[in-house]
């Protein structure tokens, strides 16, 4: 099942050089991918990846002034302001004629009552942001609304240790590759 488990980060982007998400998704011990932090590049690995090859996803994103792990519940249709690290700046929705809201396909009922019981580690977050985070969520979700989908914005190490958050996710994901496979 571990191996139907598709994991993402991605890479550098503005002052962060080293992004976490991108050494975390690498230590799961699943497939994984770290994506270039621009919109060009992201709709290409969407396009691209075979759906026959996961059964879920997990995207990765640092999320600065964070301080906990926060469980993405919503991916919204739209773009942000910043441009990404190509200098491409969009506005807009983010895919015309869709909901505005998607909801996270990955964090079922049980892995929600996981997540609540574990608040030393975990936030639930109504806001994946306005940058690429929340533009590969939402291009996830629309691609591939038959599989699991979910996203985790992940604090600097700084504020949270490599291996605290390595536990908790992998937990996580193994919590997830159990609720789903009893379906």
């Amino acid at each position: 099942m571990s191996d139907r488990t598709l994991i993402t980060g991605f890479g550098p982007f503005l002052d962060v050089k080293d992004n976490p998400s991108s050494e975390l998704a690498k230590a799961l011990g699943r497939q994984h991918r770290i994506l270039e932090v621009s919109y060009d590049a992201v709709e290409d690995f969407i396009f691209h990846l075979d759906p026959d090859t996961f059964d879920r996803i997990l995207m990765l994103g640092v999320a600065p002034g964070r301080t906990h792990i926060s469980a993405e519940l919503f991916a919204r249709n739209t773009y942000g302001q910043a441009p990404d690290i190509r200098g491409d700046r969009r506005n807009g929705p983010i895919q015309e004629g869709e909901p505005l809201l998607l909801g996270t396909t990955l964090f079922g009922e049980d892995l929600l009552s996981d997540l609540l019981l574990d608040t030393s580690h975990f936030r639930l977050s109504l806001n994946a942001g306005s940058y690429l985070c929340n533009f590969a969520y939402y291009k996830g979700l629309t691609a591939f609304p038959a599989k699991q989908v979910g996203f985790l914005h992940i604090p600097p190490f700084s504020q949270m240790g490599f291996e605290d958050q390595l536990r908790a996710v992998g937990h996580l994901v193994v919590a997830a590759e159990s609720c789903f496979a009893k379906v």
